[in-house]
């Protein structure tokens, strides 16, 4: 055959291979799901794979690829592919296309320069569908954004620690409620900022919250920046990675600081009214209208003397033994009392003779009012009171007074009282029958210008100023009378002078009409309102004031509370003393004293010696004959204490209210019947309940159709059991469903009884939505990566084939040829005469000179290609045949050191662990400018391992960018990719001027 025919026939098989090879990568581009274009220089569009929804590639082809773009990204994307264009390096995008109907697609596009012989001659452009992951990260990203909006204003703390219990994060409200910053608490350990005590239980907890998965209703004690400790109610979980291992807990915490001292305040408090019951001998008691339950305080049952064992509170018996302690005629009138307060709200403070149980005779006050919810009687609540001695007390001093006032009145004595200013107080019958005057007529007026004759006046008045203040003086000394006859009166005097206040001192004389040798002997004590007031023994605060609040009387304990001498007080009124906040509801409230039944219940602050504190009065109206109010009797007690403790426990309830209505868990709260008790708006919303007013109904009756998985649920926690679940569906009426996470627990009574339970739940139905399209997204991303791979795995065989192709054609063909090509070049030099010209040996001397460095290159370039020996002989010989020859050609020194076997690898891992040095020490000669290379091979029974480290200048190894060469940083990628085809590892260390170091490991 001659070389003609062999150049023809290898030229057809030429071709026949291009086509096939044309065929097999159209196949794979028209097959691809990306849309694959091609471009013009101008932009304009030469090929497409398959056009976009919409469009037909008759439609696209010849045009710009910049008019199917919006309007506001044309310029912008034009500039991005003329710089492709221009840099000749790839640019990465993103775009979007409405197409007619329409609908929004999104597309990522990846710019990628075609070349021919350096130049630039069009781009190809590599775009793929991303609209399904814009749509989910824009949904992401909008979750995101509610969830950071409730992170960031959430009210309760939350922290996030690692498996050793280090700060992850903590929110703004950590901080706020602890006083840190953020870098004060991040890194640190959460035990360094407990309490020693709460310290120890923690650590000692720590590791079975991380095994059992949560944690609730824990307390701590934890440090505040200023040093103070806070109480904190702990709560929280673990979570998890995919794989189930631990990643970080999620907790939150309250903080109870102030409750627990609340509770500690109620407890004192409580204790102090136990002990203030027992020494005042009251007692409180309270009725539940809807159970019909009685509460009886220890003192209540010291005043019936009954063990509280003996009764069931609130039972038919118990009702039945207490009335009968009543005299049978009062039966009824508490009886009625009681019913018209429970049924009409009406209060009452009635006073009774009472025998206890064990047949003791008594006297008790017993005082109640009813409790109101929506204008309905709800409960109510009483007081009852040991007035036995009181009582008793009263009686003898009315018969004392009934008998002073029979003496005084029977008497025939001119029995007379006198302040200092001789104004008449006490003025008797046996003074009106002596005088002729009533004793109306001159109460009040000057004794001396009424009885005393002008002529006597002046010398009265100096036996008045020696007279006053003796314990006794007698005179004698003439009065006028009525009539204007004048009577001569022996006196005998006696002061009452122990008063501090000098208009309530007196001067009681007695008087003997010695015209008629009668002597009249008489002593008078104090008015009745002073006499029974003066009780130096009175706890309580006991005050008296005129109609117009002005005092009259004050006791020792209502004066040393302020601080004040009874002669600072008498005279004043008392509403100055008032807060300026109170005055107006303490008047108000006094109003109800002028009608029946004349008492009234005040609570006020009031400015004492201890500055403000709260006092509650029981105020009782003093009627004369008419029915007319003519004085008011206050006895009041410092609540100080009690309004402080009710204060903080409605604190208590206001920020747990707060707490609850901003907890993302919707919460209800029922009794054990299961009626409601409390819901949240969060719970009304979430279940679409219409009406608010479900308090006191059912739960049945409000979802008549629950399952009976839910009520086996409410019966579990009805006798203990905490039931929860994570994500459990709920099916709306609507036929939508819910994803919901819940948890439904007892609560208890103060005596650790079952009150009835609560259900937290929280819907999570966009969690799990995002959770699932994120679960898609990622399977998608995949599908898509697994393609890429399968693409590019074959893409680089196809690579080492058509190296493989060409090595050989230009070592068989071309180096034959230029052999050939030789050697005529020698046959013709032997041939030559000398005749020949010089210049034409000189020529054919050059060209076959020529020749041998063609032949030499070419057979340099069939080698770079591929070596044949990799084929033949394996990785491990060409290898030390190629660092050889590097080292040679690049003047740099190589050291290999190759440990294990050096049997023959699997093909695929050989031309890897091949192309990988080559491109490893190509990198080395162009951009290290290194001095030495070091190369370790570690072949191992399931692994190979492959280190190769320079000495040159290095690169920042964490991000693939300037100042790295292009070319160095597409072969860095080019190796990364080609081992992770093998499911191998590449990392790369690298700093400037500290050289780098490549590694690769690669299963077998």
């Amino acid at each position: 055959m001659s070389k003609k025919n062999k150049l023809e026939k290898d030229l057809q098989a030429e071709i026949t291979q291009l086509r096939e090879s044309e065929k097999l990568w159209r196949t794979l581009a028209e097959s691809s799901p990306d849309h694959i274009l091609t471009l013009a220089l101008d932009l304009t569009i030469q090929f497409v794979n398959h056009p976009a929804p919409g469009l037909t590639i008759k439609e696209l082809v010849g045009k710009p690829i910049t008019s199917f773009l919006p309007e506001d990204r044309q310029s912008e994307v034009k500039v991005t592919l003329l710089g492709v264009i221009d840099t000749g390096q790839a640019a990465l995008y993103e775009t979007e296309y409405h197409n007619p109907e329409g609908e929004v697609f999104y597309y990522e596009t990846h710019a990628i320069p075609r070349k021919s012989a350096g130049k630039v001659i069009g781009l190809t452009l590599n775009s793929r569908d991303c609209t399904n992951r814009k749509n989910a990260e824009s949904k992401l990203e909008e979750s995101k954004e509610k969830y950071r909006v409730l992170y960031e204003n959430a009210p309760l703390p939350y922290q996030s620690l690692d498996e050793q219990g280090h700060f992850l994060d903590v929110n703004p409200a950590w901080l706020r409620t602890l006083g840190y910053k953020r870098d004060q608490v991040i890194g640190e350990n959460f035990a360094d900022f407990l309490h020693p005590d709460s310290k120890t239980h923690f650590e000692i907890n720590f590791p079975a919250f991380k095994e059992r998965g949560y944690v609730s209703d824990v307390h701590f004690m934890i440090r505040h920046r200023d040093g103070h400790h806070l109480t904190i109610l702990f709560g929280g979980c673990i979570g998890y990675t995919p794989e189930g291992k631990f990643k970080q807990t999620f907790c939150v915490f309250q903080d109870i600081t102030e409750s627990k001292k609340a509770e500690m305040a109620l407890q004192a408090s409580e204790n102090l009214l136990n002990d203030t019951q027992r020494l005042t001998k009251a007692g409180g008691w309270k009725w539940n209208v809807e159970t019909k339950s009685m509460f009886w305080t220890d003192e209540i049952y010291r005043i019936h003397e009954i063990d509280p064992t003996e009764l069931e509170p609130g039972s038919i018996a118990h009702i039945e033994r207490s009335i009968k302690c009543y005299d049978e005629k009062d039966q009824q009138t508490i009886l009625e009392a009681f019913q018209n307060c429970v049924e009409e709200g009406i209060s009452y403070d009635l006073e009774f003779p009472f025998t206890t149980f064990k047949g003791k005779k008594r006297w008790i006050r017993t005082t109640a009012k009813a409790q109101m919810e929506n204008n309905k009687v709800v409960g109510v609540i009483g007081n009852m009171m040991d007035i036995t001695e009181r009582v008793l007390g009263i009686e003898n001093l009315k018969k004392e007074k009934e008998f002073s006032e029979k003496i005084i009145n029977t008497s025939n004595a001119l029995v007379l009282g006198l302040d200092k200013n001789h104004l008449i107080k006490i003025f008797n019958s046996g003074a009106e029958n002596i005088t002729g005057y009533k004793s109306t007529d001159v109460l009040g007026k000057d004794w001396f210008e009424i009885f005393f004759p002008d002529g006597i006046k002046d010398e009265m008045d100096q036996v008045w100023e020696s007279a006053w203040g003796k314990a006794a003086h007698s005179y004698i000394n003439p009065i006028r009378t009525r009539d204007g006859s004048e009577r001569i009166i022996s006196w005998q005097t006696t002061g009452l002078y122990e008063e501090d206040d000098v208009m309530d001192q007196l001067m009681i004389s007695i008087g003997e009409d010695i015209t008629e040798r009668k002597l009249m002997e008489d002593e008078l004590k104090k008015s009745e309102e002073n006499y029974r007031l003066l009780v130096e023994s009175q706890t309580d605060l006991v005050v008296k004031v005129d109609t117009d609040g002005e005092f009259t009387f004050v006791s020792p304990s209502y004066c040393k509370l302020f601080g004040k001498t009874e002669k600072e007080l008498m005279g004043r009124g008392f509403i100055p003393l008032v807060h300026e906040d109170d005055q107006e509801s303490t008047l108000k409230e006094m109003e109800n004293l002028y009608s029946p039944p004349h008492t009234a219940y005040i609570e006020q602050r009031a400015l004492t010696a201890d500055g403000w504190r709260w006092l509650g009065w029981m105020d009782t109206a003093v009627l004369d004959e008419e029915g007319n109010v003519t004085s008011i009797i206050g006895v009041g007690r410092d609540i100080t204490e009690r309004k402080q403790a009710e204060r903080a426990v409605s604190h208590s309830h206001e920020l747990m209210t707060y707490i609850i209505e901003h907890n993302r868990s919707s919460i209800a709260v029922h009794d054990t019947d299961l009626k409601y008790i409390y819901v949240s708006k969060r719970y009304l919303e979430e279940f679409n309940l219409k009406d608010p007013n479900i308090i006191g109904k059912h739960h049945y009756d409000v979802f008549p159709d629950l399952p009976q998985k839910w009520r086996d649920v409410h019966q579990k926690a009805l006798v203990g059991e905490i039931s929860r679940g994570e994500n459990d569906p709920y099916y709306r009426d609507d036929g939508s469903v819910d994803w919901t996470r819940w948890e439904c627990r007892p609560w208890f009574e103060e005596d650790g009884t079952i009150g009835g339970i609560i259900v937290y739940t929280e819907v999570i139905t966009d969690r799990i939505l995002a959770e699932q399209e994120k679960d898609i997204l990622l399977e998608q991303v995949q599908i898509a990566n697994d393609r890429l791979q399968a693409l590019s795995h074959e893409l680089i065989n196809s690579q080492e084939e058509e190296r493989k192709r060409i090595s050989q054609e230009l070592h068989d063909e071309l180096g034959q040829a230029l052999t050939a090509i030789n050697l005529d070049l020698n046959v013709i030099e032997r041939e030559m005469g000398p005749e020949t010209p010089p210049d034409i040996k000189t020529r054919i001397s050059e060209t076959r000179t020529v020749a041998s460095e063609l032949d030499q290159k070419i057979g340099d370039l069939a080698l770079d290609l591929r070596p044949s020996m990799l084929d033949d002989l394996g990785f491990f010989p060409t290898l030390n045949w190629y660092v050889e020859r590097f080292a040679k050609r690049a003047e740099i020194d190589v050291d290999v050191d190759i440990i294990g076997q050096r049997k023959r690898l699997a093909p695929v891992i050989e031309t890897a662990l091949y192309r990988i040095t080559q491109e490893a020490l190509t990198n080395v000669a162009k951009h290290a400018r290194a001095t030495k290379v070091i190369m370790r091979i570690n072949r191992q029974r399931k692994k190979i391992i492959m280190s190769i480290e320079d000495d040159g200048r290095g690169f920042v190894s964490d991000r693939l960018q300037e100042p790295i060469a292009p070319s160095q940083r597409l072969g860095l990628i080019g190796m990364g990719e080609r081992i992770s085809l093998i499911g191998g590892q590449l990392d790369i260390h690298s700093l400037p001027g500290e050289g780098t170091r490549i590694e690769i490991e690669i299963p077998l």
